[in-house]
């Protein structure tokens, strides 16, 4: 399986899709990147997707989990479906306490982004708000392949390539 962004350019996670764009809500940003999974076994019968942040350990004590979805019949997103597929799609509390996507803020330094999506065998019984440890339960026994990109997000403006 191969998991792809136009939007996630030579490992660089563009400005919009995180806290330098412009889609905040309650200083959070939303406006998720578009993404494609492809070459998935021909038994899938759902996706989910894991956005996690790796780099935060050591400030939060744990791996900081930005968005997760459930139940995709495909991975082809395009930009911000978090929010405007909203109601298609069943997504998770990300660890700022919403629902959907919540983009990179890296406090410190750079930080690296793990967008790993899953090819299921079923589809999973959770609902709109499920939590991390609900995912990390649901998928367990289910998992036919799984594939991971990575994505830094710079600490200031000045840290994206030109």
């Amino acid at each position: 399986m191969i998991v792809s962004s136009r939007d996630i350019v030579d490992g660089e996670i563009w400005p919009q899709y995180g806290k330098f764009g412009e889609m905040l809500e309650e200083d959070v940003p939303t406006r998720s990147f578009p993404l494609q999974a492809t070459c998935a076994p021909a038994e899938t019968v759902s996706f989910a997707i894991r956005m996690s942040d790796p780099d935060s350990v050591p400030i939060a004590g744990y791996e900081w989990v930005h968005w997760m979805v459930v139940n995709l019949e495909t991975v082809d997103l395009p930009e911000n479906a978090s929010v405007e597929w909203a109601e298609q799609m069943i997504q998770g509390t990300n660890d700022f306490g919403t629902i959907g996507y919540g983009g990179p803020m890296p406090p410190d330094k750079p930080h690296t982004y793990v967008i790993t999506v899953y090819a299921l065998d079923t589809m999973l019984d959770l609902q709109n708000g499920f939590t991390k440890e609900a995912f990390e339960d649901a998928i367990q026994g289910h998992i036919l392949a799984e594939a991971s990109m990575t994505g830094v997000y710079p600490h200031t403006i000045d840290g994206f390539s030109d």
